[in-house]
């Protein structure tokens, strides 16, 4: 619902099909899950955070939430 470039960078806010629950996702040459929200408006707030962030800093270090605990895995 919410998508936005920063150059090369694509910040994308919507409900994800998997979780059924609103969050950002960042791609920069893959796919980063950096936050969920309970609702469409904290959605947008916290998109336009996100780009704000990459935009201030394009080499942000990112941190994924792992949702599905698949970083045990390979462990």
């Amino acid at each position: 619902v919410f998508k936005s470039n920063v150059g090369d960078i694509i910040i994308d806010t919507c409900v994800a099909f998997d979780t059924e629950e609103w969050e950002t996702g960042i791609k920069r040459g893959k796919w980063v899950v950096v936050q969920q929200y309970k609702n469409k408006g904290l959605a947008e707030k916290g998109h336009n955070k996100w780009v704000k962030r990459i935009t201030e800093n394009p080499n942000l270090l990112l941190k994924d939430l792992d949702l599905w605990g698949l970083k045990k895995l390979k462990e």
